[in-house]
């Protein structure tokens, strides 16, 4: 089949800046959207664009194919089909304006600048029947995908849990928000532990960091908590189930299982081998690849993609309710639609 034709628009950070970062190479074979519009031969990078002078000489330096300053200049000469959005979430509805022939987009989160333009975007993308892939990446890892379908065998029924987060809300608490949801059950209500603190350097402009009490379906309570990045990064998520526990750290770059054994203490009773890890192999090297894949899979055979943006709403929906709480004095929040 021939390739989409595919434009970036944004050449910043996550679209081109990751990929020269030497430390992330060695884990991941694809950290950036431009390293896998070089490779998939599925997409047919046919232009990049910025309003930034300077990204668009960096787009030129890479081989980012027709590189131009607006999109009205890109939807003259291409016509895309494929819009991958790695721009603030301002001009997310801007990009489905211009571009009238696109059949998919991946988009970086959020879906909006709040939770009404998130839903305006979804809303434009399902009148126009357009396949979303939002870059919540870990429902790509081969790894936490095959977890997740096995959780109730070997993890069993989530009891507790502590994730972890840093950088913002909004930011990877999106991250490990969708993770729990993925790794442990939904999540139907929130309450706020303590005050929303603001974020003077925060990636997201007028991000916070905010703990919170996340109640899940099966009635467990996973407590969400952030980390000041000055100090050392992680996002990591610790969940001990009624089977073994089960812990993604080191951003997901280490995953393992505790299994439950006989106590060493007392005779008749369990207890969790914190010291004998089983170590999964983890899936993070090709998982930004694997979402495009997935994404020219569901355009060509009209099928759901893995991270569309129903789930996103939905992550996004849990996190305005964290905010909703936190100015409601930590009144504990129903999640809408249940």
């Amino acid at each position: 089949m021939r390739p989409f034709r595919t434009v970036l628009v944004g050449f910043g950070a996550i679209a081109h800046g990751l990929s020269n970062d030497r430390r992330m190479a060695t884990h991941f074979r694809y950290a950036t959207h431009a390293q896998v519009l070089r490779d998939h031969p599925r997409f047919d990078w046919c232009c990049t664009v910025d309003p930034d002078p300077a990204a668009r000489k960096r787009a030129r330096r890479f081989g980012a194919g027709d590189v131009v300053a607006t999109l009205d200049e890109a939807q003259s000469r291409h016509a895309p089909e494929i819009a991958v959005i790695a721009t603030p979430p301002s001009v997310r509805i801007d990009v489905l304006k211009a571009f009238p022939a696109l059949r998919g987009v991946i988009v970086e989160k959020p879906l909006g600048t709040d939770l009404t333009a998130a839903r305006h975007f979804a809303g434009a993308c399902m009148r126009r029947a357009i396949a979303v892939q939002v870059c919540l990446w870990r429902r790509a890892d081969r790894t936490l995908r095959r977890l997740a379908a096995d959780k109730a065998r070997k993890l069993g029924a989530v009891q507790a849990g502590l994730a972890l987060y840093g950088n913002g809300l909004h930011n990877n608490g999106v991250h490990i928000v969708d993770l729990v949801r993925m790794q442990a059950a939904e999540i139907l209500a929130v309450r706020a532990l303590g005050p929303a603190v603001p974020l003077a350097r925060a990636p997201i402009r007028g991000d916070v960091a905010l703990a919170a009490s996340l109640h899940l379906s099966t009635g467990a309570v996973i407590s969400l908590a952030p980390l000041d990045f000055r100090h050392y990064r992680e996002v990591a998520l610790d969940l001990w189930g009624t089977r073994a526990r089960r812990s993604f750290d080191q951003e997901t770059l280490r995953i393992v299982d505790f299994p439950r054994v006989a106590n060493r203490g007392l005779e008749s009773e369990l207890e969790i081998a914190s010291d004998r890890p089983h170590v999964y192999a983890p899936g993070a090297a090709r998982a930004f690849y694997d979402l495009y894949s997935n994404l020219a899979q569901a355009v060509s055979n009209d099928r759901p993609t893995w991270s569309d943006a129903a789930n996103a709403l939905r992550t996004e929906e849990v996190v305005a309710s964290i905010l909703r709480s936190a100015r409601r004095d930590g009144a504990l929040v129903d999640l809408p639609g249940q």
